[in-house]
């Protein structure tokens, strides 16, 4: 398959973020690259890994859970490939980054809590309390 070439015109409009952050001792750098017609993410997790992924791209951050100091963590997922225990101002850094919503309200109650993801779920970030009374698609 042959590759679009950018033109000059899309290469003004191109909009490239990058964030670096340290997390458990292994470093990690985050950049996107989008224009109109393309998303690229490229995610490092310190020297030996390195991922790149192109639109169409599933993506997310959302509040995962409370750690042993109540402090909120955070999970961001791209593609399948998930990255938890993010910190707060991390997360939010992130979010900037991807240009995606920073996810910490229950799509059914609207309580910010630790959420559960699910597209085979009416909603698709739900809280635990919410997990027990919420239908599967039908």
């Amino acid at each position: 398959m042959r590759q679009k070439q950018v033109t000059y015109r899309e290469k003004a409009k191109m909009s490239k973020r990058t964030y670096d952050w340290k997390q458990g001792g292994t470093q990690y750098r985050l950049a996107v690259d989008e224009i109109p017609t393309n998303y690229s993410i490229y995610l490092a997790i310190g020297d030996d890994v390195s991922i790149l992924k192109t639109n169409p791209i599933s993506i997310f951050i959302r509040f995962d859970h409370l750690d042993d100091h109540d402090c909120r963590s955070y999970q961001m997922r791209v593609d399948g490939i998930t990255v938890k225990n993010i910190a707060y101002v991390d997360a939010v850094e992130i979010a900037k980054v991807l240009n995606c919503e920073l996810t910490e309200q229950c799509d059914k109650c609207q309580k910010i809590a630790p959420l559960t993801y699910s597209l085979d779920l009416d909603y698709t970030h739900v809280c635990v309390d919410c997990l027990k009374t919420v239908s599967l698609g039908g």
